[in-house]
Order: structure tokens, then sequence, then C-alpha cells
């Protein structure tokens, strides 16, 4: 339960559990100085650091399959950065309480529930031509009930499926500072509801030939300002 610092080289394989720690052997989180660098290909295992809580910071190379449940629980984590090509698989970084920053680069693939339910989670930046796949639906979204995000930005061409970003009624926080912004690269697609219900963002900036679907932004009372580029579809 100690581990706090961990590289995985490239190219390498991570089984099933190689880190994992059961839930009554976890330590109290720790000053969060500890990194898990993981290195470009490298393939990383269901749960292999799960229920870990003594590292801050995870960076993934280029072209790193994450498995399912991979970092789920890992409490300490302030922040994640993700290479080009990246695959994150369900629920990879689930229910990371203390998580506040996601950076995911070009070309990457989220699947169902991957950030869902990061309670701190308050700025995510989304690259070009990443795919969400396989989550449309409320209890698979990808980002769901993570009600603190306030700063997000979404890359050209990007296609958001719905309620990716959803908030459930009884996890909403009240309005905050409204300083934050949503911004959405021209291209971009929208699904319905993919952002009801959060409220801590107090600007939209919307991109050329941007499309919102229905209630995409639906409920999200820290809005205060629109900004809307050429040939948007709302």
């Amino acid at each position: 339960p100690s581990i706090s610092n961990v590289v995985i080289a490239a190219d390498t394989t991570v089984p099933a559990f190689s880190f994992h720690v059961a839930v009554g052997s976890r330590l109290a989180n720790a000053s969060l100085s500890g990194t898990v660098m993981i290195g470009a290909n490298a393939v990383i295992g269901a749960s292999a650091f799960s229920n870990l809580n003594q590292f801050g910071v995870v960076t993934v190379g280029t072209n790193v399959s994450v498995g399912a449940s991979a970092f789920a629980n890992c409490d300490s984590v302030v922040e994640v950065g993700l290479g080009l090509g990246a695959t994150m698989e369900e629920a990879c970084f689930k229910n990371c309480d203390g998580l506040q920053s996601v950076d995911i680069a070009s070309q990457a693939t989220m699947h169902a529930e991957a950030f869902q339910s990061c309670a701190s989670l308050a700025t995510v930046t989304v690259g070009a031509g990443t795919e969400f796949d396989g989550a449309s639906t409320i209890d698979n979204a990808v980002f769901g009930n993570c009600p603190s995000l306030a700063d997000i930005t979404i890359g050209a061409g990007v296609s958001v499926p719905s309620y990716s970003f959803y908030v459930a009624a009884d996890v909403r926080q009240e309005s905050s500072s409204n300083a934050g912004t949503v911004t959405v690269g021209a291209g971009a697609d929208i699904g319905a509801s993919a952002f009801s219900n959060l409220n801590q963002f107090g600007s939209i900036v919307l991109g050329d030939d941007v499309a919102v679907n229905d209630r995409g932004f639906a409920n999200c009372d820290g809005a205060v300002a629109l900004r809307v580029g050429s040939n948007v579809t709302l």
C-alpha cells in the first residue's frame, strides 16, 4: 500500500491487479508527490493500480491502453495526462475523488464511465479527434456525475455523446464564481443533455460549425455568457 512512484517502461504489459491494494490494506492519502509514469505502447491490465492512493500524478505515453478500472478509487490522484492515441477502457479512473485535472491528447478513445463520479474534477481537456466510444446514456457517461467541472475544452471535430458530462440532480453543486468556461472546437457535435445540470462554469464558447443537440446545456444555471461562431446549429 505504500507504493508512490512507479515507472512502467515502453511496450510493457502490466497484468490485471498487479499493483492492486485491498480496501482493508489502504493507507491514508500521502503528500501526493508520487508519480506513475507509463511509457509508450504499454498495456495496463484491468484494476492494475486500483485502490492505490500514495501518488498524485499519472502520466500516460502515446498509444497506451489503460484497462478497465485500472486506476479506479485512487483517491490521491490529482492530475492525469494521457498521450496521443491512448485508449481508456471502462471505469479506468472512476471514483478518483481527489482528481482535479485531466488532459487528453488527440486521437484518444474513451470508453464508458472512464472518469465517472470524480467529485473534485474541475478541468478537462479533450484533444481533437478523440472518440467517446460506447457511452451515450446516463449510467455509462464518461464524465458523468463530476459536479465540480468548471473548465472544459473540447477539441475540433469531437463528437460528445448524450449525457457525457451530465450531473444528476442529487449530485449537483451550488453555482460558484462562474469563472470557468466550456470551449467547443470547430466542427464538434454536442449530444443531447451532454452538459445538462452542470453549473460551475460561467461562459460557453462554440466554434464554427458546431452542432448542439436537444438540452445540450439545459439547466446550466451558472452560465452567464454565450459566444457562438458561424454556422452553429442549436
